[in-house]
This record gives structure tokens, C-alpha cells and sequence, in this order.
């Protein structure tokens, strides 16, 4: 029987698989595979994590280039020639490959994976950007460039007979309630990005009026932990889960931690269906301080 982190496991390899791309452009899966095969692969996950290194425990960015390495290698089965490859140049690192390898076809392929949370906020930021990170340096532009204008033609140094060169990039997008959304995207940012809310923490009682989507099904709620920002979440009703709060329980706790801190939190709602509690809104809730100063 499989404890609930295998679970997790499973359903984060599952989001980072058939969740929406942030990109415009993503490479293609193998039409042998199929959404289905991942039940069998809970058992490998659970081992393929047991082995992992700590450093993926608790960093969102690794955890989603883990389950993708689990993807490649133990779904797909290809060859990885390369992963994680750190390149030198004079004694200096320049950059490096996350997945090098022969795919099913014998071609080489390089990819970079990431996983990325972006907030739009219309007015004027420091960085130029509307589309910005919880972490303020963070931003859509920014990481657009480095990744087709510096980490992906890297490889070609070291590889020149790769034959195809794509970014693997997941996310959601947030959008401030009061805000309209913007009449035009930055280039590559797909129209079909998943989405989420995003509200200062002297806001919260807009939580109370987000649960009222629900349409009269009981909320609750919860601040997720790191790295499981991924899949949405669900519940059993059976399952004891102390960290589940009313609303007006978790804006208590959020005023709380705001007191202390400026770590942004991210926060799922979700309402009562047959036998789960099942998320129906996802909302980074920021510091006052946010974008015109980092966060920590």
C-alpha cells in the first residue's frame, strides 16, 4: 500500500506531464504514452524519491526537474547523456545543461526544465516587467532570455550534434482580483497558461469573498508547503489533515505570519465535492512590500 507522499509524487508527475504549458511552444510527448501508465509508475517514484538527494525536499524548482529526470528515464526510457552538466570555461562555470539525451528515435535532444510562478501587476516595477515572481528579481522577460539566448544554445558547445533544443516550462500565471487582465502577452507566453489569484496580505478578506465561487459548498483551505506547489489539491474526507482551516481560520493564521515576515504564501481553496475536498482556487497572498522590494 502507498503512504500519501507516493501519492503526491504521483500526482505532481502527472501535472508536470499534461498540465498546460507557460510557453507558446513545448516539446512533444511520444504518442505511446499515455496518462494512464502513470499509475504504474507509483511504485518507482516512491523509490526514485527515497534515493533522491535532500537538496530536492524542499526547493520547487528541483522537485519539478526530478519528477521530469523520473520521466525521461524510468517512462520514456531514453538514454540521458546528460543531466545537470555543469559548464566550464577558463576555470569558470558558464552555465548548465539539465537533460541531454537520445530519444526514442536516436537523435539528441536538450532540454531545460523549469517550473514558474509569475504575478501581473500592471503598474511600473523596477524591472520593466508586468509579469513578475514572488521573489521581486524574478520576472517572465527575464527568464525567457537566459533560457533561449543562453542555456539553450549551450549546448551546442559541448554537443554540436544535438538536433533539437526546447524548454520545458510550467506554471501558473496570477492575476489580482481588482486588476483587468492585460489586453496583450509578453511573446511566448501562451494564452492557455493555467491561472491563479494573487492579493496583498492587508487583503485577506478577499479570501472570504473568492470561497464564495464555491456556490454555496463548504471551504477550506490551506497554505501549501514546499515544493508540492504543483498539482491541484485533493483531499480525502476520510483523512485527518490538521493543517486544513476554515477561511476565516487561515486569514487568522496569514495575519499572524505577516506580523514576522514578508515570505510570500501560497494558499489553496477548496470545496467540498463527493468524498474530497477538492481545490477550485489557488492565491499567492504578498507583502506590502511586493514588487518594489525582494522577498526573502
Amino acid at each position: 500500500m502507498f503512504d500519501g507522499l507516493a501519492c503526491q509524487h504521483l500526482k505532481d508527475l502527472d501535472w508536470v506531464l499534461n498540465s498546460a504549458s507557460l510557453l507558446t511552444s513545448c516539446p512533444t510527448q511520444p504518442d505511446t504514452f499515455a496518462s494512464d501508465d502513470l499509475a504504474e509508475a507509483q511504485g518507482g517514484l516512491q523509490s526514485f524519491f527515497a534515493r533522491g538527494s535532500g537538496r530536492y525536499e524542499y526547493r520547487v524548482g528541483h522537485y519539478f526537474e526530478r519528477l521530469v529526470l523520473f520521466y525521461l528515464k524510468h517512462i520514456r526510457k531514453v538514454e540521458i547523456v546528460a543531466n545537470g552538466l555543469q559548464l566550464q570555461e577558463y576555470g569558470q562555470t558558464v552555465g548548465e545543461l539539465d537533460f541531454v539525451f537520445r530519444e526514442e528515435a536516436g537523435q539528441l535532444q536538450h532540454w531545460e526544465a523549469a517550473v514558474k510562478f509569475y504575478l501581473h501587476f500592471p503598474g511600473s516595477s523596477k524591472c520593466g516587467s508586468h509579469f513578475i515572481g514572488p521573489d521581486s528579481r524574478d520576472n517572465f522577460e527575464k527568464k525567457r532570455q537566459r533560457l533561449f539566448e543562453h542555456q539553450l544554445p549551450l549546448s551546442a558547445r559541448r554537443f554540436p550534434d544535438i538536433a533539437e533544443r526546447h524548454a520545458f516550462v510550467k506554471g501558473r500565471i496570477f492575476y489580482h482580483p481588482e486588476h483587468l487582465p492585460p489586453r496583450t502577452l509578453p511573446g511566448q507566453l501562451s494564452r492557455n497558461h493555467l491561472r491563479g489569484v494573487w492579493i496583498y496580505h492587508r487583503e485577506l478578506t478577499w479570501l472570504s469573498r473568492l470561497a464564495e465561487r464555491a456556490s454555496g459548498k463548504s471551504v477550506q483551505a490551506r497554505v501549501l508547503p514546499k515544493p508540492f506547489w504543483l498539482s491541484p489539491e485533493k483531499v480525502e474526507l476520510s483523512a485527518a489533515e490538521s493543517d486544513l482551516k476554515t477561511v476565516e481560520e487561515l486569514q487568522g493564521k496569514l495575519k499572524l505570519h505577516f506580523r514576522d515576515s514578508a515570505t510570500p504564501r501560497l494558499v489553496s481553496l477548496l470545496a467540498k465535492e463527493i468524498g474530497a475536498w477538492c481545490e477550485f482556487e489557488r492565491v499567492f497572498v504578498v507583502p506590502e512590500s511586493w514588487p518594489h522590494s525582494r522577498s526573502p
